[in-house]
């Protein structure tokens, strides 16, 4: 579990990447650095409610990694960016929105998941034993 907590916290860096490519890396206050330095601590734990939102992701792509890990990588690949701009759209909602979008987003993973191991069950053709024919039973 607490792997898992570690791994999840690539949604707060990912927004904060989001936010440092959307808007530069200069202070947001013409005032200068200080004032910002004062809301430091409301950006954390902004960026603490968002943690979370990254876990159901993270844990279907730990467990699509044991199955299949070029699948893991596209799925990664594609639903990691977009959970991101999910999560920051859904932050406008608050920390349930983010939650809520992240948990969404993260479903096309589960539903590859769920299909690896639906086909993993489901055997195959039967194989034919090669000492018997078909003919030598009549």
């Amino acid at each position: 579990m607490r792997r898992t907590l570690f791994l999840s916290l690539w949604l707060p860096i990912g927004v904060v990447l989001q936010a440092v490519i959307r808007f530069g890396f200069g202070p947001a206050s013409p005032d200068g650095l200080l004032p910002m330095l004062f809301s430091l601590p409301a950006m954390i734990m902004g960026l603490a409610f968002a943690w979370p939102g990254g876990i159901p992701l993270t844990l279907a792509l730990q467990r699509l990694h044991a199955l299949s890990r070029p699948a893991t990588y596209a799925c990664a690949a594609v639903l990691c960016p977009l959970t991101v701009g999910a999560a920051t759209i859904g932050g406008l909602f608050g920390p349930l929105g983010i939650w809520i979008y992240a948990g969404i987003v993260s479903l096309p993973a589960w539903l590859v998941l769920w299909l690896l191991r639906w086909r993993a069950r489901t055997p195959g053709p039967a194989a034919s034993d090669p000492r018997r024919s078909p003919d030598s039973e009549a």
